[in-house]
């Protein structure tokens, strides 16, 4: 695997780096952070860190007794976990279904276990336990002059990718707060310790596009059910759901293409595979058949590896016709 390309200077995109933009969450560390109500948090925080250090058995062994537990504690998820694998897998029986969502845990518990390593540990360690097919494609991209919406989804190690892709281009993300502060102030400084820029949702697409334009990249996950506005009703592993539909929009607007990709892990080796596809250069006007493209684009690559996409979500909460129930009511 070639090392990716020095990230843009911080004064590349109109001081963006160098200066936290408006709308971008602070990563100053306050006193208050180390309050009594955190220690819990912390003592989490420093057994990631430690687990980043320790043998990849010791994360496996954790993982699974995490794995079991977690559906005893939270009933929800794993309910909302069937629902999807039903619709998406009605192929499949009742009993494969259930290995599958008990495989999908594992790999959860694993991702997180494995965060301190992406928290805490250096580029070049996590780069070595890298695997990329289609770099060819990302060089495409890189090499166009074009920005690069970043186009993939909800997977367990979406983290690794988020890492990679921000090495490759100084680009934005967007970012929902966090309720706990202490949460938040580790998620941004994860996410942008190397390169790159957050902006909440209300900040809306203007500062995204103002960096494409400048041929960085623009974190795009359009998987998750955000509700009617901006959406348009595509399929997603045979079933219509409500998709965020910008695409062509910001691909127009930006000068941009689109990247597809998504990142797995082997919690035998240890190691994550970033799978990428050629890049969008076209884009129709109209943005259902542009999300319908996302849309396959992301499901020929879940396929791959089921169990590592994140089937707690509710993806299909938002009914084609109004009035309708959900099918998680």
């Amino acid at each position: 695997m070639s090392m990716p390309q020095p990230a843009r200077p911080p004064d590349s995109y109109g001081g963006l780096s160098a200066s936290r933009p408006h709308g971008t969450p602070s990563l100053r560390f306050r006193a208050a952070l180390l309050a009594p109500r955190f220690w819990g948090l912390w003592f989490g925080v420093g057994l990631l860190w430690t687990l980043s250090f320790a043998p990849n058995a010791l994360r496996r062994a954790l993982a699974r007794g995490v794995a079991w537990l977690y559906p005893r504690l939270n009933r929800k998820r794993p309910r909302i976990a069937r629902i999807n694998l039903a619709l998406c897998f009605p192929e499949l029986g009742a009993p494969d279904r259930e290995r599958l969502l008990a495989r999908h845990l594992y790999m959860q518990a694993y991702a997180i276990l494995d965060l301190g390593r992406l928290w805490f540990r250096s580029r070049e360690h996590l780069l070595a336990r890298l695997d990329i097919e289609g770099l060819a494609h990302v060089d495409a991209a890189a090499q166009s002059g074009k920005g690069v919406i970043l186009l993939t989804g909800h997977s367990v190690a979406l983290e690794m990718s988020a890492i990679y892709m921000s090495l490759r281009w100084e680009g934005s993300g967007m970012y929902k707060p966090f309720d706990n502060p202490l949460l938040e102030w580790l998620m941004v400084r994860s996410r942008t310790r190397f390169s790159s820029v957050l902006y909440g949702r209300k900040e809306g697409l203007r500062p995204h596009l103002r960096i494409l334009r400048a041929g960085g990249g623009f974190y795009y996950l359009p998987d998750e059910d955000l509700g009617r506005e901006n959406a348009a009703f595509a399929r997603f592993f045979g079933v219509e759901k409500a998709t965020v539909a910008l695409l062509g929009r910001l691909a127009r607007l930006g000068n941009a293409w689109a990247l597809p990709h998504l990142c797995t892990l082997d919690p035998q080796s240890g190691r994550y595979r970033l799978k990428v596809l050629p890049p969008m250069t076209s884009f129709e006007e109209d943005e259902g058949i542009n999300a319908q493209r996302a849309n396959d684009a992301l499901e020929s690559l879940i396929r791959e590896a089921p169990d590592q996409y994140l089937w707690t979500f509710r993806l299909f909460r938002t009914p084609r016709i109004e009035g309708d129930c959900s099918p998680y009511d």
